[in-house]
């Protein structure tokens, strides 16, 4: 601050590159003025160096945490490193174990499903071939029990009459009303499964058939499958749609019942077992059935009943029989962990439309293996089956 030379009211206030001209109105104005902006001046400059002093810790406390986040940052990366290597590690070693294991000890899991190796065209290629083998093998057994049976025409003749008078005396039991089976511990679930195909058996197709699709369509037979879960696991029931000429219902329900009659249609089949004879119409079964390269080997057990259907619901029938099979699970038959059981419900249901033409259905509700994920169907094996029966 400067007072001027030749006017006693004015002074000059100087900050930095910038000057204020004031002039008071009197020289004790004047002097008052100068007074309070000189102790002023004194507390800037202490609150500068004040503020200058504060800015200075902080910045090197920042400096601090800085080098203390760059030191942090450099052992978690190398912490991070060092778990990487340990975890490929460890999946490497998990990997040589398991390849070792599965070599020694194989399962079901690692030939089919989502763990299985060979691709998909592959798998179904090689299952198509298997299924062939055995189609030829079955029509080889089909001709030499032919000309079997051609050889002992001459021969029949030769029954004795007193066997033909104890045929004929029989007495006519009660086959296919479950009469005996009534009374077996088995008999609520048997009629409760039967009466539950037998609504499945019954359902229509097509548009308005809850959901059926047509897959396959070979002159009198149809096939239709339908998506669907229960409980979590995939069933996906399938249909066959057939009407056979020359046979009646019972015939037709009987040959796929009776277990002497099993290996003619049932090309699969390894081994068949009769575990326990409820009644003459309602037995329990073990099957083994072939393995097919690359599929895993499968057994089933399974109650079969065979019944005469009377509830004069299908009113352009004359007579309706069904033969139900259920999948079941018992103490002293355990699973067999080299085997993959087939679990499921089907079912066989034919009804006498004329004089020896009958028409049904057949049924199959399925409870899939492994993780329970859909697998990609494939058309030829779903139809065979039917196709081996049906024709």
């Amino acid at each position: 601050m400067y007072t001027h030379e030749f006017d006693d009211c004015r002074f000059d206030v100087s900050v930095n590159n910038c000057v204020w001209y004031l002039r008071t109105e009197s020289t004790e104005d004047r002097d008052n003025w100068i007074e309070v902006l000189q102790s002023y001046n004194g507390e800037s400059i202490t609150f500068r160096a004040t503020t200058a002093g504060v800015l200075t810790t902080l910045q090197h406390c920042l400096d601090i945490i800085n080098q203390r986040d760059e030191s942090w940052k450099k052992k978690i990366d190398k912490e991070i490193e060092r778990r990487r290597k340990t975890e490929d590690l460890y999946r490497k070693f998990k990997d040589e174990h398991t390849n070792s294991t599965n070599s020694s000890f194989p399962g079901p899991d690692l030939e089919e499903g989502p763990h299985s190796t060979l691709p998909e065209d592959e798998f179904f290629d090689a299952v198509e071939s298997g299924l062939d083998k055995i189609e030829e093998d079955r029509q080889l057994r089909v001709r030499l029990r032919l000309q079997s049976q051609q050889s002992q025409i001459s021969t029949a003749g030769n029954v004795s009459k007193d066997k033909e008078e104890n045929e004929q005396q029989k007495p006519i039991d009660d086959f296919g009303t479950g009469g005996i089976a009534r009374n077996h511990r088995l008999w609520p679930e048997i009629d409760e499964i039967c009466t539950q195909q037998l609504h499945y058996a019954r359902q229509g197709v097509g548009q308005d058939g809850n959901g059926w699709q047509l897959f396959a369509d070979e002159g009198e037979m149809k096939m239709y499958r339908r998506e669907q879960e229960i409980e979590g696991r995939v069933v996906d029931p399938l249909k066959a749609c057939h009407c056979v000429k020359g046979v009646s219902a019972r015939e037709m329900c009987h040959y796929f019942f009776m277990p002497e009659y099993r290996n003619d249609w049932e090309t699969t089949l390894e081994d068949m077992n009769v575990l326990e004879k409820v009644s003459d119409d309602t037995l329990v079964f073990l099957q083994t059935h072939k393995r097919i390269w690359p599929a895993s080997q499968r057994d089933a057990l399974f109650w079969s009943h065979m019944r005469n259907v009377k509830d004069n619901v299908d009113k352009d029938a004359y007579n309706t029989w069904i033969v139900c099979n259920h999948s079941i699970d018992r103490d002293d038959y355990p699973k067999m962990v080299s085997l993959m059981t087939c679990k499921g419900d089907w079912c066989l249901f034919r009804k006498m439309v004329s004089l020896m033409t009958c028409k049904g259905d057949w049924c199959l509700f399925r409870h899939k293996q492994g993780n329970g994920t859909k697998e990609k169907p494939n058309t030829e094996n779903e139809r065979r089956p039917y196709k081996i029966y049906l024709f």
